[in-house]
């Protein structure tokens, strides 16, 4: 069962990569370094595995795995992974979160096999 719930199937992990849903600071892997299960910003929502200390955000192109490691809060798919974006994404571009997209009114949705920003019919 993962820190979010949800039943799995498939081999029991021994330990979580930094960004994924974690309940406690034993289930991070130990990377270079310590890594803590947190909310972060605090108030944001399920925790999740981060370096701890947290490094200062990165700008431009830099790679990510969570969207509060980049300054401008967006870590969009790029095609060597992902990286931190200047700004959200519009309709159609790749997306890993509804967060990611610009309009309120979208989410990100699987379209063809890809994560894209796509209007929510309502």
């Amino acid at each position: 069962m993962g820190a979010d719930g949800a039943q799995r199937c498939g081999p029991p992990i021994e330990c979580l990569p930094l960004g994924e849903l974690c309940a406690d600071d034993a289930q991070c892997c130990k990377q270079a370094g310590k890594t803590r299960c947190r909310e972060h910003p605090p108030g944001s929502g399920p925790k999740r595995c981060h370096p701890d200390p947290l490094p200062p955000c990165a700008s431009g192109a830099a790679e990510c795995v969570l969207p509060t490691a980049c300054c401008s809060g967006f870590c969009l798919p790029a095609p060597d992974g992902y990286q931190c974006a200047a700004r959200c994404a519009p309709d159609g571009a790749p997306c890993t979160l509804r967060d990611d997209c610009c309009d309120q009114l979208s989410d990100c949705l699987t379209i063809g096999g890809q994560r894209r920003c796509a209007p929510v019919v309502r």
